[in-house]
């Protein structure tokens, strides 16, 4: 049975993009390969709708996951431009997201605090 998860995707006269989390593209090992088209903010990415969020949407199916999207349109530029373009985020950086994915995976919730690893379960 596919698991399904939904994203918000945003638009505006221009382009669109789906807000991602970081620890779902580290999950579905396609970090490294979002383009610098796409953009980051904290947590999240801002996949841009052409080849990153089909690249999404490829590795989401062979993981079995199903992608719902929430549509949000603005009929000005988005805000989503100002953001910081994507870059490959650091090994460590890596490292921690992936492993907050495998324990988000499991139903638990997951953060780094001054360097340790808080793992909280979800009842």
């Amino acid at each position: 049975m596919a698991r399904s998860i939904t994203l918000n995707f945003y638009a505006d006269p221009g382009h669109g993009w789906a807000r991602v989390s970081m620890g779902l593209l580290h999950g579905l090992k396609i970090a490294e390969d979002i383009s610098s088209y796409s953009y980051r903010r904290n947590d999240y990415a801002y996949l841009e709708e052409d080849c990153d969020f089909s690249r999404l949407v490829i590795a989401a199916k062979a993981a079995d996951i199903d992608i719902k999207l929430r549509h949000f349109h603005t009929n000005k530029q988005s805000k989503i431009r100002s953001y910081q373009s994507y870059s490959t985020p650091n090994k460590a950086a890596a490292y921690e997201a992936a492993i907050k994915a495998r324990i988000q995976a499991q139903g638990c919730s997951a953060d780094f605090i001054n360097n340790q690893l808080i793992i909280k379960v979800i009842a």
